[in-house]
């Protein structure tokens, strides 16, 4: 099943990249304000405009329940580690009601950066806390491409017990990466040694947790969830697996009302990404005090969900892969040709595919290689090299090296699946 999204997301992310690379000047911008910064301002200008309309039954002289606040995370994985700065800030709000902004950034250890711009509302009923959200989400991949989504979620909270819900939009945009390359990225076809790109490739999809308080503990509250994802684009293979979180929570730290410290952990499996894990921690260091909102021990404890952080994923899933090698690989601009040889063959053609079956087949190539296949064995036969011809023994264990004009010297990739030295 192919998750196809990819239409709706465009068409939103087109309206906010148009916006922000067409109609403002691009001269100032593209030099001194970085690109999910850029996109930051059209969306909150966006959205200040779709609530400007909306009422919201709050007494002028009642001190706001909620206040702002900050969350700062790190997460240490076993494949790479994270950190994020989360404003959450109630920009409208009644007595059992309030639209909230959520401001994110983040950057991880191999230099990928992402901004999620989102707008939120929740409305509390008798026992639990019904809503949703949206957001825009920029990211900067360790290769220096550009990706956009949105995200739109719902969910229900009660004092002990969470169910969520996200869809992701992405672009699915592809986009090469520069300067990638490998063995695997080589492959002899004719008489040739041809490359192929990488790209990476952003992935539409969702994902859901239910959970809630463990009983026991009063202080500190223990909470565990438990959920899946699914993700998936054209031409590229699905990501989908369960996964799970827990987390210690220490509220009101050291008398400091509205303050949280939590510890906890994460994780998750598929068949693409293997299993990954995070140990984390999460400081949320309220601000504005009595100015802005009541103190919190004045609240119900169902109120004080009000302002729990949305959970999604915090990443633009993306994918990479590599492209069928397609272009001859070159050295002064001239294509490098190869005469293959193996004595399992007869005739042939000198080809990866029909190799020369003995060296007196092969006399009289011109090419720059002659590559003898391991296993082979030549008996009692010669074969007179041309100038500047290399002849090379094709063996397990053993290296040999090129210099190309794409990728400097490169190590020559197999020729055969024998083992020994011919």
């Amino acid at each position: 099943m192919h998750f196809d999204h990819s239409r709706i997301g465009k068409f939103f992310s087109s309206i906010i990249h148009k916006v922000s690379e067409e109609q403002i000047n691009r001269k100032v911008l593209h030099r001194e304000v970085p690109l999910i910064f850029r996109d930051l301002g059209v969306f909150v200008l966006i959205f200040s405009l779709i609530l400007l309309p909306v009422p919201m039954t709050a007494s002028a002289a009642t001190t706001n329940k909620w206040g702002p606040h900050i969350d700062i995370t790190g997460k240490l994985g076993n494949e790479r580690s994270l950190g994020d700065v989360d404003f959450f800030v109630p920009i409208l709000q009644g007595t059992d009601s309030m639209f909230y902004l959520d401001l994110r950034v983040q950057r991880d250890d191999n230099e990928a950066k992402e901004g999620n711009f989102g707008l939120g509302y929740r409305y509390m009923m008798t026992d639990w806390i019904i809503g949703g959200y949206g957001f825009f989400d920029v990211r900067e991949t360790q290769y220096d491409n550009t990706f956009r989504q949105w995200t739109l979620g719902a969910e229900a909270l009660s004092e002990k017990y969470d169910a969520r819900f996200n869809l992701y939009l992405a672009d699915e945009d592809e986009e090469e990466i520069d300067g990638l390359t490998g063995v695997d990225s080589f492959v002899y076809q004719g008489n040739y040694l041809m490359y192929g790109g990488s790209y990476e490739k952003s992935m539409s999809g969702f994902d859901f947790e239910v959970g809630g308080l463990l009983p026991g503990l009063a202080y500190p509250e223990i909470r565990a969830y438990v959920g899946g994802f699914y993700f998936d684009a054209s031409h590229v293979d699905k990501i989908t697996g369960p996964k799970g979180r827990l987390e210690v929570r220490f509220p009101d730290m050291f008398g400091w009302d509205g303050s949280l410290f939590e510890v906890g952990g994460e994780i998750r499996d598929d068949s693409e990404r293997d299993t990954d894990y995070y140990f984390t921690a999460r400081v949320r260091i309220p601000f504005g005090g009595e100015t802005f909102s009541q103190p919190t021990s004045s609240l119900t404890a169902l109120e004080k969900r009000m302002t729990e952080r949305v959970v999604r994923d915090p990443d633009i899933v993306t994918v990479r892969e590599g492209t069928t090698g397609s272009t001859p690989l070159t050295y002064n601009s001239i294509a490098i040709d190869f005469t293959h040889i193996n004595d399992a063959g007869a005739g042939g053609a000198g080809t990866i595919e029909d190799p020369f079956g003995t060296l007196t087949d092969a006399a009289g190539a011109d090419t720059d290689i002659v590559m003898l296949q391991a296993d082979s064995v030549f008996d009692g036969e010669g074969y007179v090299m041309a100038d500047d011809q290399r002849l090379l023994g094709d063996s397990d264990g053993t290296e040999h090296l090129l210099d190309t004009d794409q990728f400097g010297v490169i190590t020559l990739p197999r020729a055969s699946d024998g083992i020994a030295v011919p």
